[in-house]
């Protein structure tokens, strides 16, 4: 109990002789008893929003959690038919064309677990492959409904169908699918990818939503594509009448909102999404009953301990009428409180410390030797900030005065400090004002953890997130995060050259399809390994772009330092010789490589941004490979001037 409650005691009790302790006691049992359930009452109403808080953070995290599952299955599935799409255009549709054409189809569909299977419709509907062997030449798929938009609209693309049975498995699927077209622009068919509406189903599994939460995806127009709990009824059901279509989406991308199913009528609490880059909602949904039953589990208890505390206060204030001269049990509640106040601080894992107004440690527990290598007598009477690093001090003073000013009730701050040894750690603090018997803040209170090894896995994992998982060299991400940095740079700085040299393996193609894939993994680390050794300068980028595509990133570099270095880039690859039959005539491995330089004006008020730069230097490659391969071209110069950007983009274009 705290030490005020124990000291208002003892000077009631005071008070009993002159005449006025009796009906004041009464008074003040009235009083705390309406104040301890009032107080009990906004605590489980703040408890009631901290739990609907939560709530929708999870299921707000859940849909997106489940949109980013169906964007990136969609987007694997389009690039696919990307391909699929080039190579009709390209092959045509002949017998052999498709012979062919049927065996890359199970192919894909071997190395790519998400999709069910591949089909390209003719024109006519009718199957021309697919990566199923052995089915009829008679199937068709010209009442399909994504096969009657595409004939009718044939440059959207991907177009997410209906979801629809199987022709060849009876199963639910999912048909993203792109036209592609006769020479002459005429509609040509379809090549459609299936996704099985189980594999969404079974990745719903995952989540705990409860006995009666629900996942959904659904197309914008409202069809579900795919639900769990899983029903083969609801597959397909149209759901635009409901809350979701006609009030929340029109107002917002993403949210939460309370509504019933209109789909098995359960009251839920719901957290949605909805796709920028497809037509897809997806949504996470609990039960209120499921979600709300610790709250009210809590609240029950809490209710039941209260009770027990009215009534407690009660006798307490009849026996404390009675035995007003029993100080000596009065004294020993209180030492009892307050050893085990001690006992749970000092033997508490966090370091326990209250800090006064003037910033000086006042106690200290036990926690800290083990934390920060000091003893509590050590580290009390000194300042709080004194171990804290220098590029965090004024934050954790800051967040102190927003305590003492009541600008915020809690703080949780990160940070640096310093050990007794001189190492570095990370600390999290929660900070809270403690208050004397008069409600008055009289010190804070902070419970401080080591977080260092949860610093370093986040820092890890940032790292990797940048990382090309097969190359070891930056990815894309972090190619393009540099070459923004780079490129506002170049552009305040007057004749700054900022170059970008895109390398593509030629004939890279054929080297997988004569060598296999895990040699073409082992062409591409090396290739990787070969432009790395070539980036000298602390300010280079060699990142892998793309496929068998790679890019260099040279700042303060003009076009003739580009050109030289991306002529060291040719030769070191074409040193290491790796066997490449399909490469004619040199029958090895080589590359070719565009460069674009960028010359800045220095006036900071470019209108394009740096994706200028990517064009120009693919342009250059693609000429690079129209001249025959393993060789390098350079794109004309791009001046950043705000006036020419036009004409040199059109002289570019050119």
């Amino acid at each position: 109990m705290p030490r005020w409650r124990f000291q208002d005691a003892r000077n009631f009790r005071s008070a009993k002789g002159k005449g006025s302790l009796p009906a004041q006691l009464g008074v003040f049992i009235v009083f705390a008893c309406v104040a301890t359930a009032g107080f009990e009452a906004w605590q489980d109403y703040r408890a009631y929003g901290r739990e609907l808080a939560k709530i929708a953070s999870a299921t707000a995290n859940l849909a997106h959690s489940v949109l980013q599952h169906a964007e990136d299955t969609v987007e694997m599935a389009d690039g696919v038919l990307v391909g699929l799409q080039e190579r009709l255009q390209v092959d045509g549709t002949s017998p052999a064309a498709l012979a062919r054409l049927n065996r890359l189809l199970a192919l894909e569909v071997k190395s790519l677990p998400r999709l069910k299977n591949l089909f390209v419709d003719g024109e006519d509907g009718r199957w021309l492959a697919s990566s199923v062997p052995n089915l009829s030449p008679d199937l068709n798929n010209s009442d399909r409904e994504y096969f009657q938009r595409l004939k009718a609209s044939p440059g959207i693309g991907p177009y997410i169908g209906f979801p629809v049975h199987s022709r060849s498995t009876g199963e639910w699927i999912v048909p993203v699918a792109r036209a592609f077209h006769h020479p002459d622009g005429r509609f040509a068919g379809v090549v459609n990818a299936t996704v099985d509406v189980s594999y969404f189903a079974d990745f719903y599994q995952r989540f705990d939503v409860g006995e009666l939460g629900s996942i959904v995806l659904l197309r914008r127009d409202g069809r579900i594509l795919a639900r769990r709990p899983f029903k083969d009824d609801d597959i397909g059901r149209d759901m635009s009448g409901s809350l979701l279509f006609t009030e929340q989406l029109p107002k917002a991308m993403e949210g939460n909102y309370r509504a019933v199913s209109p789909v098995d009528h359960i009251d839920r609490l719901i957290g949605y999404h909805a796709s920028n880059r497809f037509p897809l909602v997806s949504f996470g949904a609990v039960a209120t009953s499921e979600a709300l039953a610790g709250w009210r589990s809590d609240t029950m208890a809490d209710a039941i301990i209260v009770a027990i505390i009215v009534a407690t206060i009660c006798l307490l204030g009849f026996l404390l009428v009675k035995e007003l001269d029993n100080r000596t049990k009065d004294r020993a509640a209180l030492a009892e409180s307050e050893a085990n106040f001690r006992l749970l601080a000092e033997y508490s894992s966090d370091v326990v410390s209250r800090i006064g107004r003037d910033h000086v440690r006042r106690y200290v527990s036990p926690a800290c030797i083990r934390v920060l290598g000091y003893t509590p007598e050590e580290l009390t009477g000194r300042s709080a900030l004194d171990l804290t690093s220098p590029e965090h001090r004024d934050e954790v003073e800051q967040a102190i005065g927003r305590l003492w000013s009541r600008q915020a009730q809690e703080v949780v701050l990160t940070y640096r400090a310093t050990k007794k040894d001189g190492s570095n750690i990370w600390l999290e603090s929660s900070l809270r004002i403690a208050r004397d018997a008069s409600a008055q803040p009289d010190g804070v209170v902070a419970v401080t953890r080591d977080i260092t090894e949860r610093k370093q896995l986040e820092s890890r994992l940032r790292e990797l997130s940048r990382t090309d998982g097969l190359t070891g060299i930056p990815n894309r991400r972090a190619f393009e995060d540099a070459l923004s940095v780079e490129w506002r740079r170049t552009t305040r700085e007057n004749g700054a050259s900022l170059s970008l040299a895109l390398i593509d393996i030629d004939q890279f193609k054929k080297f997988n399809d004569g060598y296999g894939h895990p040699a073409g993994d082992d062409c591409l680390r090396l290739v990787a390994s070969a432009i790395g050794a070539t980036v000298k300068r602390p300010g280079d980028v060699a990142a892998r772009f793309g496929g068998e595509e790679f890019a260099l990133l040279l700042p303060s570099t003009d076009a003739k330092g580009a050109k030289i270095i991306a002529e060291r880039v040719r030769a070191a690859v074409m040193a290491l010789a790796i066997p490449h039959a399909g490469n004619s005539p040199r029958q090895v491995v080589t590359i070719s490589i565009g460069i674009a330089t960028m010359r800045s004006s220095g006036l900071g008020n470019e209108k394009p941004d740096a994706g200028i730069l990517v064009m120009a230097a693919d342009s250059a490659l693609y000429e690079a490979k129209r001249l025959g391969r393993n060789r390098t071209h350079a794109a004309p110069p791009l001046v950043s001037v705000a006036s020419t950007w036009e004409n040199t983009s059109a002289a570019q274009s050119a």
